[in-house]
């Protein structure tokens, strides 16, 4: 197994089990507040059940204990015209819980964080509600004095049934602003995500901006941005911290503390990322991951309880403690979900960007694997080109000596065998150094002579700095053999041929092949021959050649190449 699935699994197994859990969380809270206590308190601050016409609603439920302990139930239908509470009692008790306790009863143990308790208390309820066959058929009705009179002389548990389209956050909301940023304080998933995706695209966006504008001065750009949006975040959520006890605190408290939190969390992870670049891609990110969520969380831990101290120590009559265990719900929910929300679109940034550049050098090699593929073929058409055209020229020539020259004819073989085993022996190589190139060339112009005798003669001017550097094989073949054929010169009757090569800097390789024959017109037609080296040249060196046909002062083909962006 690849090793970078151990360092992408917990990265995956800590996003999954977060928005898994708080899936539960949501799925928890919204059953407990599907039914809340019907409550109020009197003049010594008891709570009270409420009961009375003015305030029910279709579908409260109550549960009457007697002076016997002996349980009834009922569920409210309606106020009538006259205004008497129209209700249908229970059948049966043994549908009920077999508690007394009935305002702390669950089906299973409660999940407490702080202040806030998670359970299924209302569960029983609503599924005794929603089954109609509970109730006995007869409507009873009640007066305001009835009601009263049941308070009075029995226990009274009331549960009523949220209203639809509020809040599902009785304490807190009564728009959907409220509710939204309710629900993103208990983590639904359905906020998060969306969440995740805008930081995810404003990541994406600032690396864009980066690459295209600020690219000499890409870290300064990358800390403004970042303290820019630190800023932004700061101001819209620090507003919902009033300070430690969160009653009559300043609204600056929260933008504070959550701009020196994020902006202390940023300089330290910016610092700390330098010393993970030497790793490779999945142990990088998964250190970046766990860095950002541990010093978010520690930041914020630090600078609150070092203001949580400053101000319980001026205040000794609150309770710190309670307070304390509050603050650190708050910053292992809220703070939490703020960091992993951070840290999984940085993630998902850089691994989106990882697999695309795998899939741009992907292409970019599959590129460059065709045309090596399409060179190397070219380079094979153009040798066999060679090596039939010389060899068919040769043969002639040996048939031609044969009769009247045994003795070149001797010479000629040897000297054609000697190129031929020079040219098949090179276990398919592309390149060869110009010194390589230089002897074939040398062998071939050696059978040539043989041929054509003293009237063609030939040089090569190598300086020892270049004649190891390496072009393709066969690339000057079809200059020198045109130069053979074409650079005759009927005054003197002769044929000349020179080749030269030097360097014009360090990177930069002229090439000439120079002959006696007549100049280039200026509709010079290209033959076969030249066509095979532009075509070498365009595909090894697509950007760093040109190639030139000169009359004056010797009549030569320039070849000029840029030996650094050859394609290999």
């Amino acid at each position: 197994m690849n090793k970078s699935v151990f360092y992408y699994l917990p990265v995956v197994f800590l996003i999954c089990g977060y928005l898994y859990f708080s899936y539960w969380t949501n799925q928890n809270w919204n059953e407990t507040l599907k039914f809340s206590q019907k409550v109020e308190y009197d003049e010594f601050g008891k709570q009270v059940t409420k009961l009375n016409v003015q305030e029910a609603q279709e579908n409260d439920f109550y549960i009457v204990i007697d002076s016997q302990k002996v349980s009834t139930f009922f569920k409210v239908l309606g106020i009538t015209n006259d205004g008497q509470l129209a209700v249908q009692y229970g059948k049966g008790n043994d549908i009920l819980p077999n508690t007394l306790d009935y305002d702390s009863y669950t089906e299973k143990n409660s999940y407490n964080f702080g202040n806030f308790s998670y359970s299924k208390v209302t569960n029983w309820v609503d599924e005794i509600i929603n089954d109609h066959e509970n109730f006995n058929e007869r409507i009873t009705l009640y007066s305001q004095d009835q009601l009263e009179g049941i308070l009075c002389n029995n226990i009274a548990m009331g549960f009523t049934k949220n209203i639809e389209n509020e809040s599902k956050n009785p304490f807190l909301t009564e728009n959907l602003g409220w509710d939204l940023r309710w629900r993103y304080a208990m983590g639904d998933p359905l906020i998060l995500l969306p969440i995740i995706f805008i930081l995810f695209i404003l990541f994406w966006i600032s690396e864009k901006l980066q690459k295209l504008f600020f690219t000499e001065k890409r870290n300064v750009f990358y800390y403004i941005l970042a303290i820019f949006g630190i800023s932004i975040f700061s101001y819209f959520f620090g507003n919902d911290l009033r300070g430690p006890t969160y009653n009559g605190g300043s609204d600056w408290y929260g933008i504070i503390y959550i701009f020196t939190s994020y902006v202390i969390t940023f300089l330290l992870t910016a610092h700390f990322k330098q010393y993970f670049n030497n790793y490779n891609f999945a142990k990088r990110q998964f250190l970046y991951f766990f860095t950002i969520i541990f010093m978010g969380i520690l930041c914020e831990i630090v600078i609150k309880s070092a203001v949580n101290y400053v101000f319980y120590t001026s205040n000794p009559s609150n309770e710190f403690k309670e307070v304390l265990s509050t603050t650190i719900f708050w910053i292992f929910t809220g703070s939490f979900k703020n960091w992993l929300m951070i840290a999984t679109a940085h993630f998902l940034n850089n691994l989106i960007g990882y697999i695309s550049s795998l899939r741009r050098k992907s292409k970019q090699l599959q590129a460059v694997t065709s045309d090596a593929k399409v060179s190397a073929d070219a380079l094979l058409q153009s040798e066999a080109n060679v090596n039939t055209h010389f060899l068919y020229n040769s043969l002639h020539a040996i048939a031609a000596l044969a009769p009247v020259a045994p003795d070149k004819t001797e010479t000629l073989a040897l000297s054609l065998a000697k190129f031929y085993r020079y040219t098949t022996n090179r276990n398919d190589e592309t390149w060869i150094t110009i010194k390589e190139e230089v002897e074939a060339l040398t062998s071939y112009l050696e059978v040539e002579k043989i041929r054509l005798g003293e009237k063609l003669t030939y040089a090569f001017d190598v300086s020892d700095d270049v004649s190891g550097v390496k072009i393709p094989k066969f690339l000057l073949q079809p200059l020198v053999e045109n130069a053979v054929k074409y650079g005759y010169d009927v005054e003197k009757d002769t044929t000349n041929v020179k080749l030269s090569f030097y360097k014009l800097d360090h990177n930069i390789l002229k090439i000439s092949a120079c002959d006696s024959g007549k100049s280039f017109g200026d509709q010079m037609e290209t033959g076969k021959g030249i066509r095979q080296v532009k075509d070498l040249l365009k595909r090894f060196y697509p950007d760093g050649h040109t190639i030139s046909f000169v009359n004056e002062p010797v009549k030569c083909v320039e070849i000029v190449l840029d030996i650094k962006k050859l394609m290999t």
